[in-house]
């Protein structure tokens, strides 16, 4: 039988009285407070007790402050003197027990205890989440990637539930934020009128609802991730999620072990920031070349297929390539929202291969989005003509240098055809819009696209069917 065990405990941080009832349950199931990890808390066994716990928040005090911190030092000695002794620290939180049957409070002023509560969670709990949320937004947009990214996003479902993932994390921030703001009021309130801080209690179930949506919508993007990608590329996804895990507890480590060794706050906090992003930077370093591994060994897992049959259309169509050697690249999703296929072309041969003589380039790439009539198709044709590299720069304003889409001749069946501008220069870039898809097609030839080239995409990957739009210059900012 152990004598220790680890347990994730989810109650936040503010919610002072529900860890301090947490513990002194454990107590008396016989398992003390050991030490607080990271992601987990230990505990040990011991005798079913009737231990008293009391959480302290001390707004000058950090997780980088050194072992012998004068501040806490002095706080604890006035602890011991009443009958509490600290167990463990976690940056501004520090948990003490007592093991008297009626033991005198550790705080006795309601106000200061708010407040010391409130300075304590501002600059670290709700920033922390604070940060962790504009991340997320800033790399995906959450809920507004829909309106702005909408190829990437509803094409798969490892992009629709990536983006559900990323939109529930901001759900939390807002739910904790709320919680607190509503919890902080309530209690100035109540110490106003003479009372105590009120409980959080009424308030847990929806935090832990949106908790539990956060694993559900986890679990399921796994899952999109094998029906999608193949178990291999899953795999991978799910050691990376592990590894971020492991990572969270290696920065604690570091932390705690600089904080052994008296290192100042300032000197720990930078030292501990830097080792924690050379990692995170190697990580996802390695994790992108074991996708590519992956893909090489396991040919067509849904990143990248080599199998020419599946094109469509390829550069032979268009043009005499002679001997050249080709790499196929093919990806191809689909979700009841709408599909996305693209394929890739290109040549293997280089300039230092074929000797002095010219280099005919022949190399192809293009999408095919199928998507109905109406405000999502509309979406995913900006989408298309935007040259944007985050998904929120489609938001702002756009230089007038920048690549507008002009309306032109059509030898197609298409209902419509756009080719590209660039400084006032036709480029050989074109988007073919169909009533069920959209087609944009990105040629590296030397010469550019003619018609009969055209009416070859147009039977290769279009379909007929003609709809009034309207003509002119669109820029990828500009309403369509």
């Amino acid at each position: 039988m152990k004598d220790t065990k680890r347990t994730i405990v989810l109650l936040q941080p503010f919610d002072y009285e529900g860890i301090e009832a947490y513990l002194e349950k454990k107590a008396r199931e016989g398992w003390q407070l050991d030490s607080i990890g990271s992601l987990m808390w230990k505990f040990r066994r011991a005798e079913s007790a009737d231990s008293h716990y009391s959480v302290v928040f001390i707004p000058k005090t950090s997780a980088y402050d050194p072992q012998e911190n004068e501040t806490l030092k002095e706080f604890e000695e006035y602890c011991n003197e009443s009958g509490w002794h600290r167990v463990d620290s976690s940056g501004k939180m520090h948990i003490f027990r007592s093991d008297e049957d009626d033991p005198t409070p550790i705080e006795t002023d309601e106000r200061i205890k708010l407040n010391n509560v409130k300075n304590s969670m501002i600059t670290s709990y709700l920033m922390q989440l604070a940060i962790i949320s504009i991340l997320l937004f800033m790399m995906d947009g959450g809920i507004f990637a829909i309106w702005v990214t909408p190829i990437y996003t509803l094409s798969s479902y490892t992009g629709m539930f990536a983006t559900l993932m990323s939109t529930v994390t901001i759900i939390l921030f807002i739910v904790c934020l709320g919680q607190f703001i509503k919890w902080y009021k309530g209690s100035k309130r109540s110490i106003d009128e003479g009372g105590y801080c009120i409980s959080i209690a009424p308030h847990r179930k929806l935090y832990y609802t949106v908790m539990a949506l956060i694993v559900a919508v986890w679990f399921v993007w796994i899952i999109a991730q094998v029906v999608e990608n193949g178990k291999s590329v899953a795999f991978v996804a799910i050691v990376y999620i592990v590894v971020i895990f492991v990572l969270v507890a290696i920065g604690w480590r570091i932390k705690e072990f600089f904080r052994k060794k008296e290192m100042s706050r300032a000197m720990n906090r930078f030292v501990s920031t830097v080792i924690i992003i050379v990692m995170a930077l190697a990580l996802t370093g390695g994790f992108g070349v074991a996708v590519l591994i992956i893909d090489e060994e396991y040919n067509g897992l849904g990143y990248f297929g080599h199998d020419k049959e599946k094109m469509p259309l390829v550069a032979e169509d268009l043009r005499d390539t002679g001997d050249y050697v080709y790499t196929y690249d093919w990806e191809s999703t689909r979700t009841f929202i709408m599909g996305h296929d693209e394929g890739w072309q290109e040549s293997e041969v280089t300039t230092d291969e074929l000797g002095s003589g010219d280099l005919t380039t022949c190399d192809i790439n293009y999408e095919i989005v199928y998507v109905g009539e109406g405000k999502l198709y509309q979406s995913c044709l900006r989408e298309l003509m935007s040259e944007n590299l985050f998904w929120f720069s489609g938001l702002g304003s756009h230089d007038p240098t920048e690549k507008k889409w002009r309306e032109t001749d059509n030898p197609t069946r298409a209902k419509m055809i756009y080719r590209s501008i660039w400084n006032d220069e036709f480029t050989d870039d074109w988007i073919l819009c169909y009533p069920d898809r959209i087609v944009k097609v990105v040629p590296y030839f030397d010469d550019e696209l003619n018609d009969k080239d055209l009416k070859i995409i147009d039977d290769k990957l279009g379909t007929g069917g003609t709809t009034d739009y309207h003509s002119g210059y669109i820029e990828a900012g500009d309403n369509i």
